[in-house]
């Protein structure tokens, strides 16, 4: 338990896990000021400060920064092998990234397109996009330091918790068996990108996450940082993450939804009853209404209602990404903390794919992280604690981690999709993709004159 100067024994957050709370909860007041009437985006901005207010105490003396030049390299190299930084090969989502940031950045606020709104998970894109409105700095250049702040964070609360250094590292490369995979099906949707080899869906390994999807990847791992390591009982702050995160991918408010509850069984049954979840529910409902408007043809379904599916693939898969590994790892982990966080991991990591949503199934390629990144974290601590007993651990990932190897390989061989000229019509030339970005007037939403 992290002690007060003044004696107050009551469990404080980390400096670095206070930033991270700051990190994902920072657009929101953007969101709230600038997209909703200000009927209903004044009250929010209240209820923002309010939390603010009320967790002014809540925040430990600043820790030591012995290792923070180790993990700002990591994160400096890691996300210019991702082609995020103004240099280097993006995968094909770049043109998305690309249409939104611009979208953001040449029109006034909430931004129409082609008599549409925008409705789209704006967290990751609103910060880069509002300074480059204010400032000569290149895009480009603002959405690398934005991102590589977020891996930064990311990764110091990841090494918070496992205790080493190398368990950066061993984020990194981290990934399920995915090249097996590949031998077994020989199916591929581009070269040197393993990770669809099952024809129904991914479970992204980290740098996958970070090369195509950030704004679905970082929330999910500053979260779980927090959740598996913080002091501080996370639960009493839950509906402020929630609406946070909600704004970045609700695909990852999913995948973080049993380690929540898992957290809430370590925190006390009483732990949620707080005036900053009531606050932090209220002000997520703006969010949630804006979100889900116009989203009645955006594919859902049952997995198993798929026709890739099968239940032989999906065992395949289970096994391959993950289920391997976790039985390595309830050999080599002691604590019974731990083994019950890998059966929260298990049950989602088995559980959440059989839900289809998304025109490429993307609630299980995106929902999955959460718990990916706890895998990342439990390999870790096992290999510093019992590196004897994690033999069957460093052969998995050391398979897996051709996964990572093989995107970077990837990635230096694509072209780059970043540009001003990139539009959401460029972007997603089919309707059933841009119907995921556009959508008639929100409930809540700021009216606009006549669209561009």
């Amino acid at each position: 338990m992290v002690m007060a100067d003044d004696g107050d024994d009551r469990p404080r957050l980390r400096a670095s896990e206070a930033a991270a709370l700051l990190y994902i909860g920072a657009p929101l007041a953007l969101f709230f000021a600038w997209f909703l009437q200000p009927a209903i985006g004044l009250p929010c901005l209240a209820g923002l400060a309010f939390i603010g207010w009320r967790m002014r105490g809540a925040v430990d003396r600043p820790e030591p920064t012995s290792i923070d030049l180790w993990l700002v390299s990591v994160a400096f190299v890691w996300t210019l092998l991702a082609g995020i930084w103004p240099i280097g090969g993006q995968g094909l989502d770049w043109l998305k990234h690309s249409a939104v940031l611009n979208l953001l950045v040449s029109d006034a606020w909430p931004p129409t397109y082609e008599g549409q709104y925008l409705r789209y998970v704006v967290g990751w894109y609103l910060i880069p996009a509002g300074l480059a409105k204010v400032m000569p700095a290149q895009l480009e250049t603002l959405v690398g330091l934005w991102t590589c702040l977020g891996v930064y964070l990311s990764l110091r609360l990841v090494t918070n918790v496992a205790g080493v250094r190398f368990a950066a590292v061993v984020f990194v490369l981290f990934s399920g068996a995915d090249i097996l995979g590949y031998l077994i099906t020989q199916f591929a949707i581009m070269p040197l990108h393993y990770e669809w080899w099952s024809g129904w869906g991914q479970i992204s390994s980290t740098t996958t996450s970070l090369f195509w999807t950030p704004q679905h990847a970082i929330p999910g791992w500053l979260i779980i940082g927090l959740v598996v390591g913080s002091r501080f009982p996370i639960t009493r702050i839950g509906g402020v993450i929630g609406a946070a995160v909600l704004l970045w991918s609700p695909f990852t408010v999913a995948g973080l939804a049993p380690f929540m509850v898992y957290r809430w069984a370590r925190d006390g049954m009483t732990s949620p009853l707080t005036v900053t979840n009531v606050v932090g529910a209220a002000i997520a409902l703006p969010i949630l209404v804006y979100l889900t408007s116009g989203i009645s043809s955006v594919p859902v379904a049952f997995a198993w209602s798929t026709p890739q599916f099968t239940w032989a693939k999906w065992a395949l898969l289970m096994l391959i990404e993950w289920g391997v590994l976790a039985g390595f790892l309830a050999i080599a982990l002691r604590s019974t903390q731990e083994r019950a966080l890998l059966a929260v991991t298990a049950a989602t990591l088995a559980i959440l794919p059989f839900a289809y949503v998304g025109a490429v199934n993307d609630l299980m390629m995106r929902g999955t992280q959460p718990a990916v990144a706890v895998l990342a974290i439990l390999s870790a601590i096992a290999i510093s604690r019992r590196p004897a007993a994690a033999t069957g651990v460093i052969a998995v990932l050391s398979v897996g981690a051709v996964t990572a190897f093989a995107e970077v390989a990837r990635n230096a061989k694509s072209p780059r999709h970043s540009a001003p000229s990139v539009t959401l019509t460029i972007a997603m030339p089919t309707p059933d993709f841009l119907v995921q970005y556009l959508a008639p007037r929100p409930f809540g939403i700021r009216e606009r004159g006549p669209p561009k």
